[in-house]
């Protein structure tokens, strides 16, 4: 059976038998029937796991139900345990004496007689009686002035009115060590039977002793827990001033009939969070609020975890050539909560978590690039398929910090940033960031293709000079011939190569299109219909095929046939066109050129022609976009994720104690890291022409930086700013100036920058603040700190993280980080490979895998508990273990128990 470590389980504390002495209502005929009933109660249970069987004075019905334990009845119950109700003075103001319980370990029932029962003592009458058995008799006979009354009915008298007195039983327990280590005291808190019944002012100091004297309080109201916990009208100091240490609170059925029997008013059942053992119900005294609930349901889990995760390995695994330490099969289960991952220097901690950050994340993972692991005849292990996850969480969602990491994240603000960005995403139920974002995205592609378009339009210009020269110079050559015959030769040429060319262009851009409609087609054929938009994207795949499928080949291949006729008498024409010029004596060379220029005049033309259609097409696309509609875009998306950073730097804040100062976040524009991107696009657009000149890039990037990116306006305002107005410009002042002085140039920059300013979902910097400072002004540990705290503490996703201790202070660490832990291990799942006790005991591990060395390097791995006394000594030997065992008791008030 997997061990999951300490989880919910009900407890029922308060629960009579039919051996309770008073107020008896479990019905049967006999003494055995009785008991039977109960017992087929019990086992129709399915849930209790364990229970607080109670009695006056006494442990014999619990004595009892053990004895039938032993037999094999009641396979559920996972442990009794015996509660012993008192009734003490002084009384309550409705004259009934206080209930208290003492809840006793198994370990010291068979000695109650002698360290316990035999020191009660309770005088009547001038006589004293103890709280035995026979004694109790005694005074029942004697109360009832009846020699002669039956030892039953003797018996439940004396236990009727024997009190004890709070100062004499305090004295009995702390006298003797062994009752003081295995007894929790319980007390109730009703106005009727309970320590708030004591209301006269003369008693407010027997009040509290009482209360001091309690380790538990018996009560299922919200208004007690909350007050015990220190978070009601006292503070927690002030309790643990008053009253020793915070109380928890529980809550049983009391049940004295079988319908009651685990089944507390209101349904009001407690849940404890421990090992079913005497230990595990102490921790809800060092954990009173999570530990332990009083509530209908079954408290629920972080239901984002990993379960458990299996090796199989082969046995002769090695790793750099030395045995693997997981070599064979192991198994390795983890909390839903938190979970401790200890033990020494090579016992397998570090490869443990990257054997689980190599079989999710497999491209995140360096160590095992570096550590490479084979077999004894040295073939290569397949890691992924040597491991097994149990998770119900999505895999890309679980984090891994690896050691030192946390360092990264404080040095990095970029890093930083994206993980509480990340955090944001998940989180953001409606997706309005996505959706904004997208609307950014699209007004931003938009400035893209006019960018573009512009660099498009200045290329096509200085591109449509060169033409209009070419085709001027060849026009000259082959006007300098001027005879009627070589003229209607060289218009027949001209236009058959002019129908050819555009033929041929027609031919080529429709080939490139059914190229890219065919695949379009295949990389978005739907091979199963699960929804309305898998319909209607095969129905447009479908469209695009039947498309292709009516193309008329026969038709098509008869128009590409004309194309290699129109070929033909092309090539005819242009050896008539040869001929005439041999005859008239040119040289081969001349006739070359005469015949390339009366081909390149008619190609020229055509081109001329396109080139000035393309120019136009461009230039009445200029300025159409409004530059408005990205702004707008812009402000809204920093509007949003303004909005989804307040609460978490609200609750960031609200961490602050008096070692650590408040922690904030704030967004800002990176403008840094947009100029850096500014520039190395200008340098994609322009470095060809700079570097034409004779420019220097790193020059020309320091001059740009004397621009005004916020207010680009004005070509020769911008121009002034980069020259400072000088009249003498250096080489590459003079190159920059002449690039921008072009209005095209000038339009190219001037969108680059608006892009640049205002692009926040590329651009945004989560900045963070410690004591309303940056992280960059703040000491290596606080930016550790501060990083921890928020990696911790927002999202919940899985988290695993390798030593987390590293750069910081051991007494920050006991006194703040534990607390975040617990207060995030509620929610959200976290690992831990941790060599600080700290992070162990008083971040209470719900679960804690020890990892150790066999003689042979293989690792052995032993899941434990802190209330698993017998492996307490190995927690007691991490570095500072006993010290944080001593912190753990003495943060609650709590009394000391030997290890």
């Amino acid at each position: 059976m997997k061990n999951f470590g300490s989880i919910w389980r009900k407890w029922d504390l308060h629960l009579h038998s039919p051996s309770t002495a008073l107020n008896n209502q479990f019905t049967g005929k006999s003494e055995d029937e009785k008991w039977q009933l109960y017992l087929e109660k019990l086992e129709s249970l399915s849930d209790i796991s364990v229970l607080g069987i109670t009695d006056y004075f006494s442990v014999k019905g619990y004595k009892k139900l053990l004895e039938f334990k032993k037999q094999g009845r009641i396979p559920k119950i996972d442990l009794i345990l015996p509660n012993i109700e008192l009734r003490i003075i002084p009384v309550t103001e409705i004259s009934k004496s206080i209930n208290l319980h003492l809840i006793i370990s198994p370990d010291i029932v068979d000695q109650l007689d002698s360290l316990l029962f035999a020191n009660l003592q309770f005088t009547y009458a001038g006589n004293s009686y103890l709280c035995t058995d026979s004694e109790l008799i005694r005074f029942g006979k004697q109360f009832m002035n009846n020699p002669q009354l039956e030892d039953h009915i003797a018996y439940n008298t004396g236990i009727e009115q024997f009190k004890t007195d709070i100062y004499k039983l305090k004295e009995i327990i702390s006298k003797n060590e062994r009752l003081e280590n295995n007894i929790l005291i319980g007390l109730a808190n009703k106005s009727t039977d309970g320590n708030s019944g004591i209301r006269e002012s003369s008693m407010k100091a027997t009040r509290e002793e009482i209360y001091r004297f309690s380790d538990i309080i018996f009560s299922s109201n919200e208004k007690d827990r909350i007050y015990f916990l220190g978070q009601g009208k006292d503070s927690p100091e002030k309790i643990i001033s008053l009253y020793d240490s915070l109380k928890p609170c529980i809550h049983g059925s009391d049940a004295h009939s079988l319908d009651k029997v685990c089944l507390p008013d209101k349904n009001r059942y407690t849940w404890i969070k421990a090992d079913p053992s005497f230990e595990g119900l102490r921790q809800i005294c060092f954990e009173p609020e999570g530990r332990v609930k009083i509530q209908e349901l079954k408290p629920i889990d972080p239901p984002l975890r990993i379960n458990s995760i299996e090796f199989d390995f082969p046995q002769d695994s090695l790793i750099d050539g030395t045995k693997f330490c997981y070599r064979g099969k192991h198994t390795v289960t983890f909390s839903p909560n938190y979970t401790c991952i200890i033990g020494g220097r090579g016992s397998g901690k570090s490869t443990l978590i990257n054997l689980m950050h190599r079989k999710m994340k497999k491209n995140e993972n360096s160590f095992f690039k570096e550590h490479i692991l084979r077999d004894s005849q040295n073939n290569l292990i397949d890691i992924e398929k040597s491991i097994l996850t149990d998770t119900s969480a999505d895999e890309k969602y679980i984090e891994f910090l690896s050691q030192n990491e946390i360092e990264e994240f404080a040095k990095d603000y970029k890093k930083l940033t994206e993980a509480i960005f990340n955090r944001i995403i998940k989180n953001d139920e409606n997706d309005e960031l996505l959706n904004i974002e997208t609307t950014l995205n699209i007004n931003i592609s938009k400035l893209n293709s006019e960018i573009k378009n512009l660099f498009r339009l200045l290329q096509l210009k200085k591109d449509l000079e060169i033409t209009k020269k070419e085709y001027e110079s060849n026009r000259k050559i082959v006007e300098s011939l001027s005879s009627k015959e070589y003229q209607d030769i060289s218009n027949s040429i001209i236009s058959s190569a002019n129908t050819y060319n555009q033929n041929q262009q027609s031919a080529n851009i429709f080939v490139t299109l059914l190229s890219e409609i065919q695949s379009l087609a295949n990389t978005y054929r739907v091979l199963e219909i699960n929804n309305y938009f898998d319909s209607l994207t095969d129905s447009l795949v479908k469209s695009l095929q039947e498309i292709t499928d009516n193309i008329d080949q026969v038709e098509l291949d008869q128009e590409s046939k004309k194309i290699g006729i129109l070929e033909k008498i092309l090539e005819s024409e242009k050896s008539k066109l040869n001929e005439y010029l041999k005859d008239k004596g040119l040289t081969d060379e001349n006739l070359k050129d005469i015949s390339n220029a009366q081909l390149n005049v008619g190609r020229f033309d055509s081109l001329i022609k396109k080139q000035e259609e393309e120019i136009a097409d461009l230039e009445s696309k200029k300025n159409i976009l409004d530059p408005q509609e990205l702004v707008n875009s812009s402000v809204e998306y920093t509007r949003l994720l303004n909005e989804k950073i307040k609460p978490l730097s609200n609750f960031l804040e609200n961490l602050k104690t008096t070692l650590v100062k408040p922690i904030s976040l704030s967004l800002e524009y990176d403008y840094e890291s947009s100029e850096a991107g500014l520039f190395l696009e200008f340098e994609e657009y322009f470095k060809n022409e700079i570097e034409s000149k004779g420019g220097n890039m790193s020059h020309i990037r320091n001059n740009l930086k004397k621009a005004d990116f916020q207010n680009i306006t004005d070509r020769n305002k911008l121009v002034s700013e980069i020259t400072q107005g000088k009249h003498i410009l250096n080489k590459n002042e003079s190159i920059l100036s002449e690039i921008l002085t072009i209005e095209e140039n000038f339009l190219v920059f001037k969108t680059l920058v608006h892009k640049y300013n205002h692009t926040p979902n590329s651009f945004k910097r989560i900045n963070v603040m410690y004591d309303n400072k940056t992280l960059e002004n703040s000491s290596f540990g606080q930016r550790c700190t501060a990083a921890l705290v928020i990696l911790l503490s927002i999202g919940n996703n899985p988290i695993i993280i390798d030593e987390p201790e590293a750069h910081l202070d051991s007494l920050l660490i006991s006194n703040y980080l534990v607390e975040i832990i617990k207060n995030t291990k509620k929610n959200r799942q976290i690992i831990f490979s941790t060599h600080n006790a700290n992070f162990v005991i008083n971040g209470d591990s719900d679960l804690i895998n020890i990892l150790e060395a066999d003689e042979d390097n293989k690792t052995v791995i032993s899941p434990t508990t802190i209330e698993h006394k017998i492996m307490r000594e190995k927690l007691v030997s991490l570095e500072g273990g006993e010290s944080a065992f001593y912190a753990r008791e003495k943060k609650y008030g709590i009394k000391s128990v030997s290890m």
